[in-house]
């Protein structure tokens, strides 16, 4: 009988030390990447995708003097040409983004697709199968 309870006490030890010395499949987050300052915007790409998944139209920005500015607090200031100025406020994490301001969603961005101390590169829209559909991609670059 003391040898049975030995066995089956040893058997428990060796379940208990298999199971609680298991390695974790869960990554650490990654470190929420600093979006402070200004941004230029490198390109702005416009496609639009007909209702098969084909693309119907590209249209490709470049070379413009376009920039954001995005502050600790959470505004941001979008300058567009010389002149135009628009304020609003943000949230990111490392893989989406909210841009608003007075009038609504700036854009509708929200998925981030490159998050790098020097590059941004943000998108809206979606690709969907059986419906008519633009996705724009916005990269910009670090001041």
């Amino acid at each position: 009988m003391p040898t049975r309870l030995l066995s089956i006490f040893l058997l428990l030890l060796l379940f208990g030390a298999s199971v609680g010395c298991g390695s974790s499949t869960e990554e650490d987050p990654k470190p929420l990447q600093e979006l402070s300052g200004r941004w230029d915007e490198k390109s702005y790409v416009t496609t639009i995708y007909n209702e098969k998944g084909g693309v119907e139209n590209t249209s490709t920005a470049t070379g413009v003097d376009n920039y954001y500015v995005f502050k600790s607090d959470k505004t941001f200031e979008y300058h567009s040409g010389i002149s135009t100025v628009i304020p609003g406020t943000y949230s990111y994490t490392n893989t989406t983004i909210n841009l608003n301001h007075q009038g609504g969603t700036f854009y509708n961005f929200q998925d981030i697709s490159v998050f790098t101390p020097s590059q941004l590169v943000i998108s809206a829209g979606k690709q969907q199968a059986g419906t008519r559909s633009t996705v724009v991609v916005l990269t910009l670059v670090k001041h």
